[in-house]
């Protein structure tokens, strides 16, 4: 599985700051192996609720607990070289707080509060300040590697 490739990359990239680590290649990671990850159904939906764009919701997105996601993967995961697998690097990917949001390449994101607010003015130019106003904020948090912003329920 790719993600775990770029967690070993990461891994390694490491191994600088902690000469203790030992090297995963990364390649030992396939595309066979196999990862059933159950989940509860909470619900479905047959539309974004405003949340995502129409053309990106249907038949593709699910939502999952993000916090335990990259752990749940790897714990449901049979890998094919599993005996190549270092055990403390198995520990890093199933114990690393904060690693799913880490290796996340797409944040969705809502407004704060009652989101109503912001539309209530009848100037849609403030009305836009203050919706990119707050979508600035999470552009900050991301830091230099945000690559893109998109505002299109604006």
């Amino acid at each position: 599985m790719d993600v775990f490739k770029t967690i070993a990359n990461v891994w390694n990239s490491r191994i600088v700051d902690n000469p203790d680590r030992v090297y995963v290649d990364p390649n030992i990671f396939y595309h066979d192996d196999r990862a059933d990850v159950f989940c509860t159904v909470r619900g479905f939906s047959s539309d974004g609720n405003g949340k995502f764009p129409l053309k990106d919701f249907t038949n593709k997105v699910i939502v999952n607990d993000f916090q335990n996601y990259i752990p749940r993967v790897w714990n449901a995961t049979e890998f094919v070289n599993a005996t190549m697998i270092p055990p403390e690097f198995s520990e890093y990917v199933a114990t690393t707080a904060g690693l799913s949001a880490e290796m996340a390449n797409i944040m969705i994101s809502t407004l704060p509060g009652q989101r109503y607010d912001y539309y209530r003015n009848s100037n849609f130019e403030q009305i836009k300040r203050d919706v990119l106003s707050e979508l600035d904020k999470y552009d900050e948090l991301m830091g230099f590697f945000n690559v893109a912003s998109h505002p299109g329920l604006l």
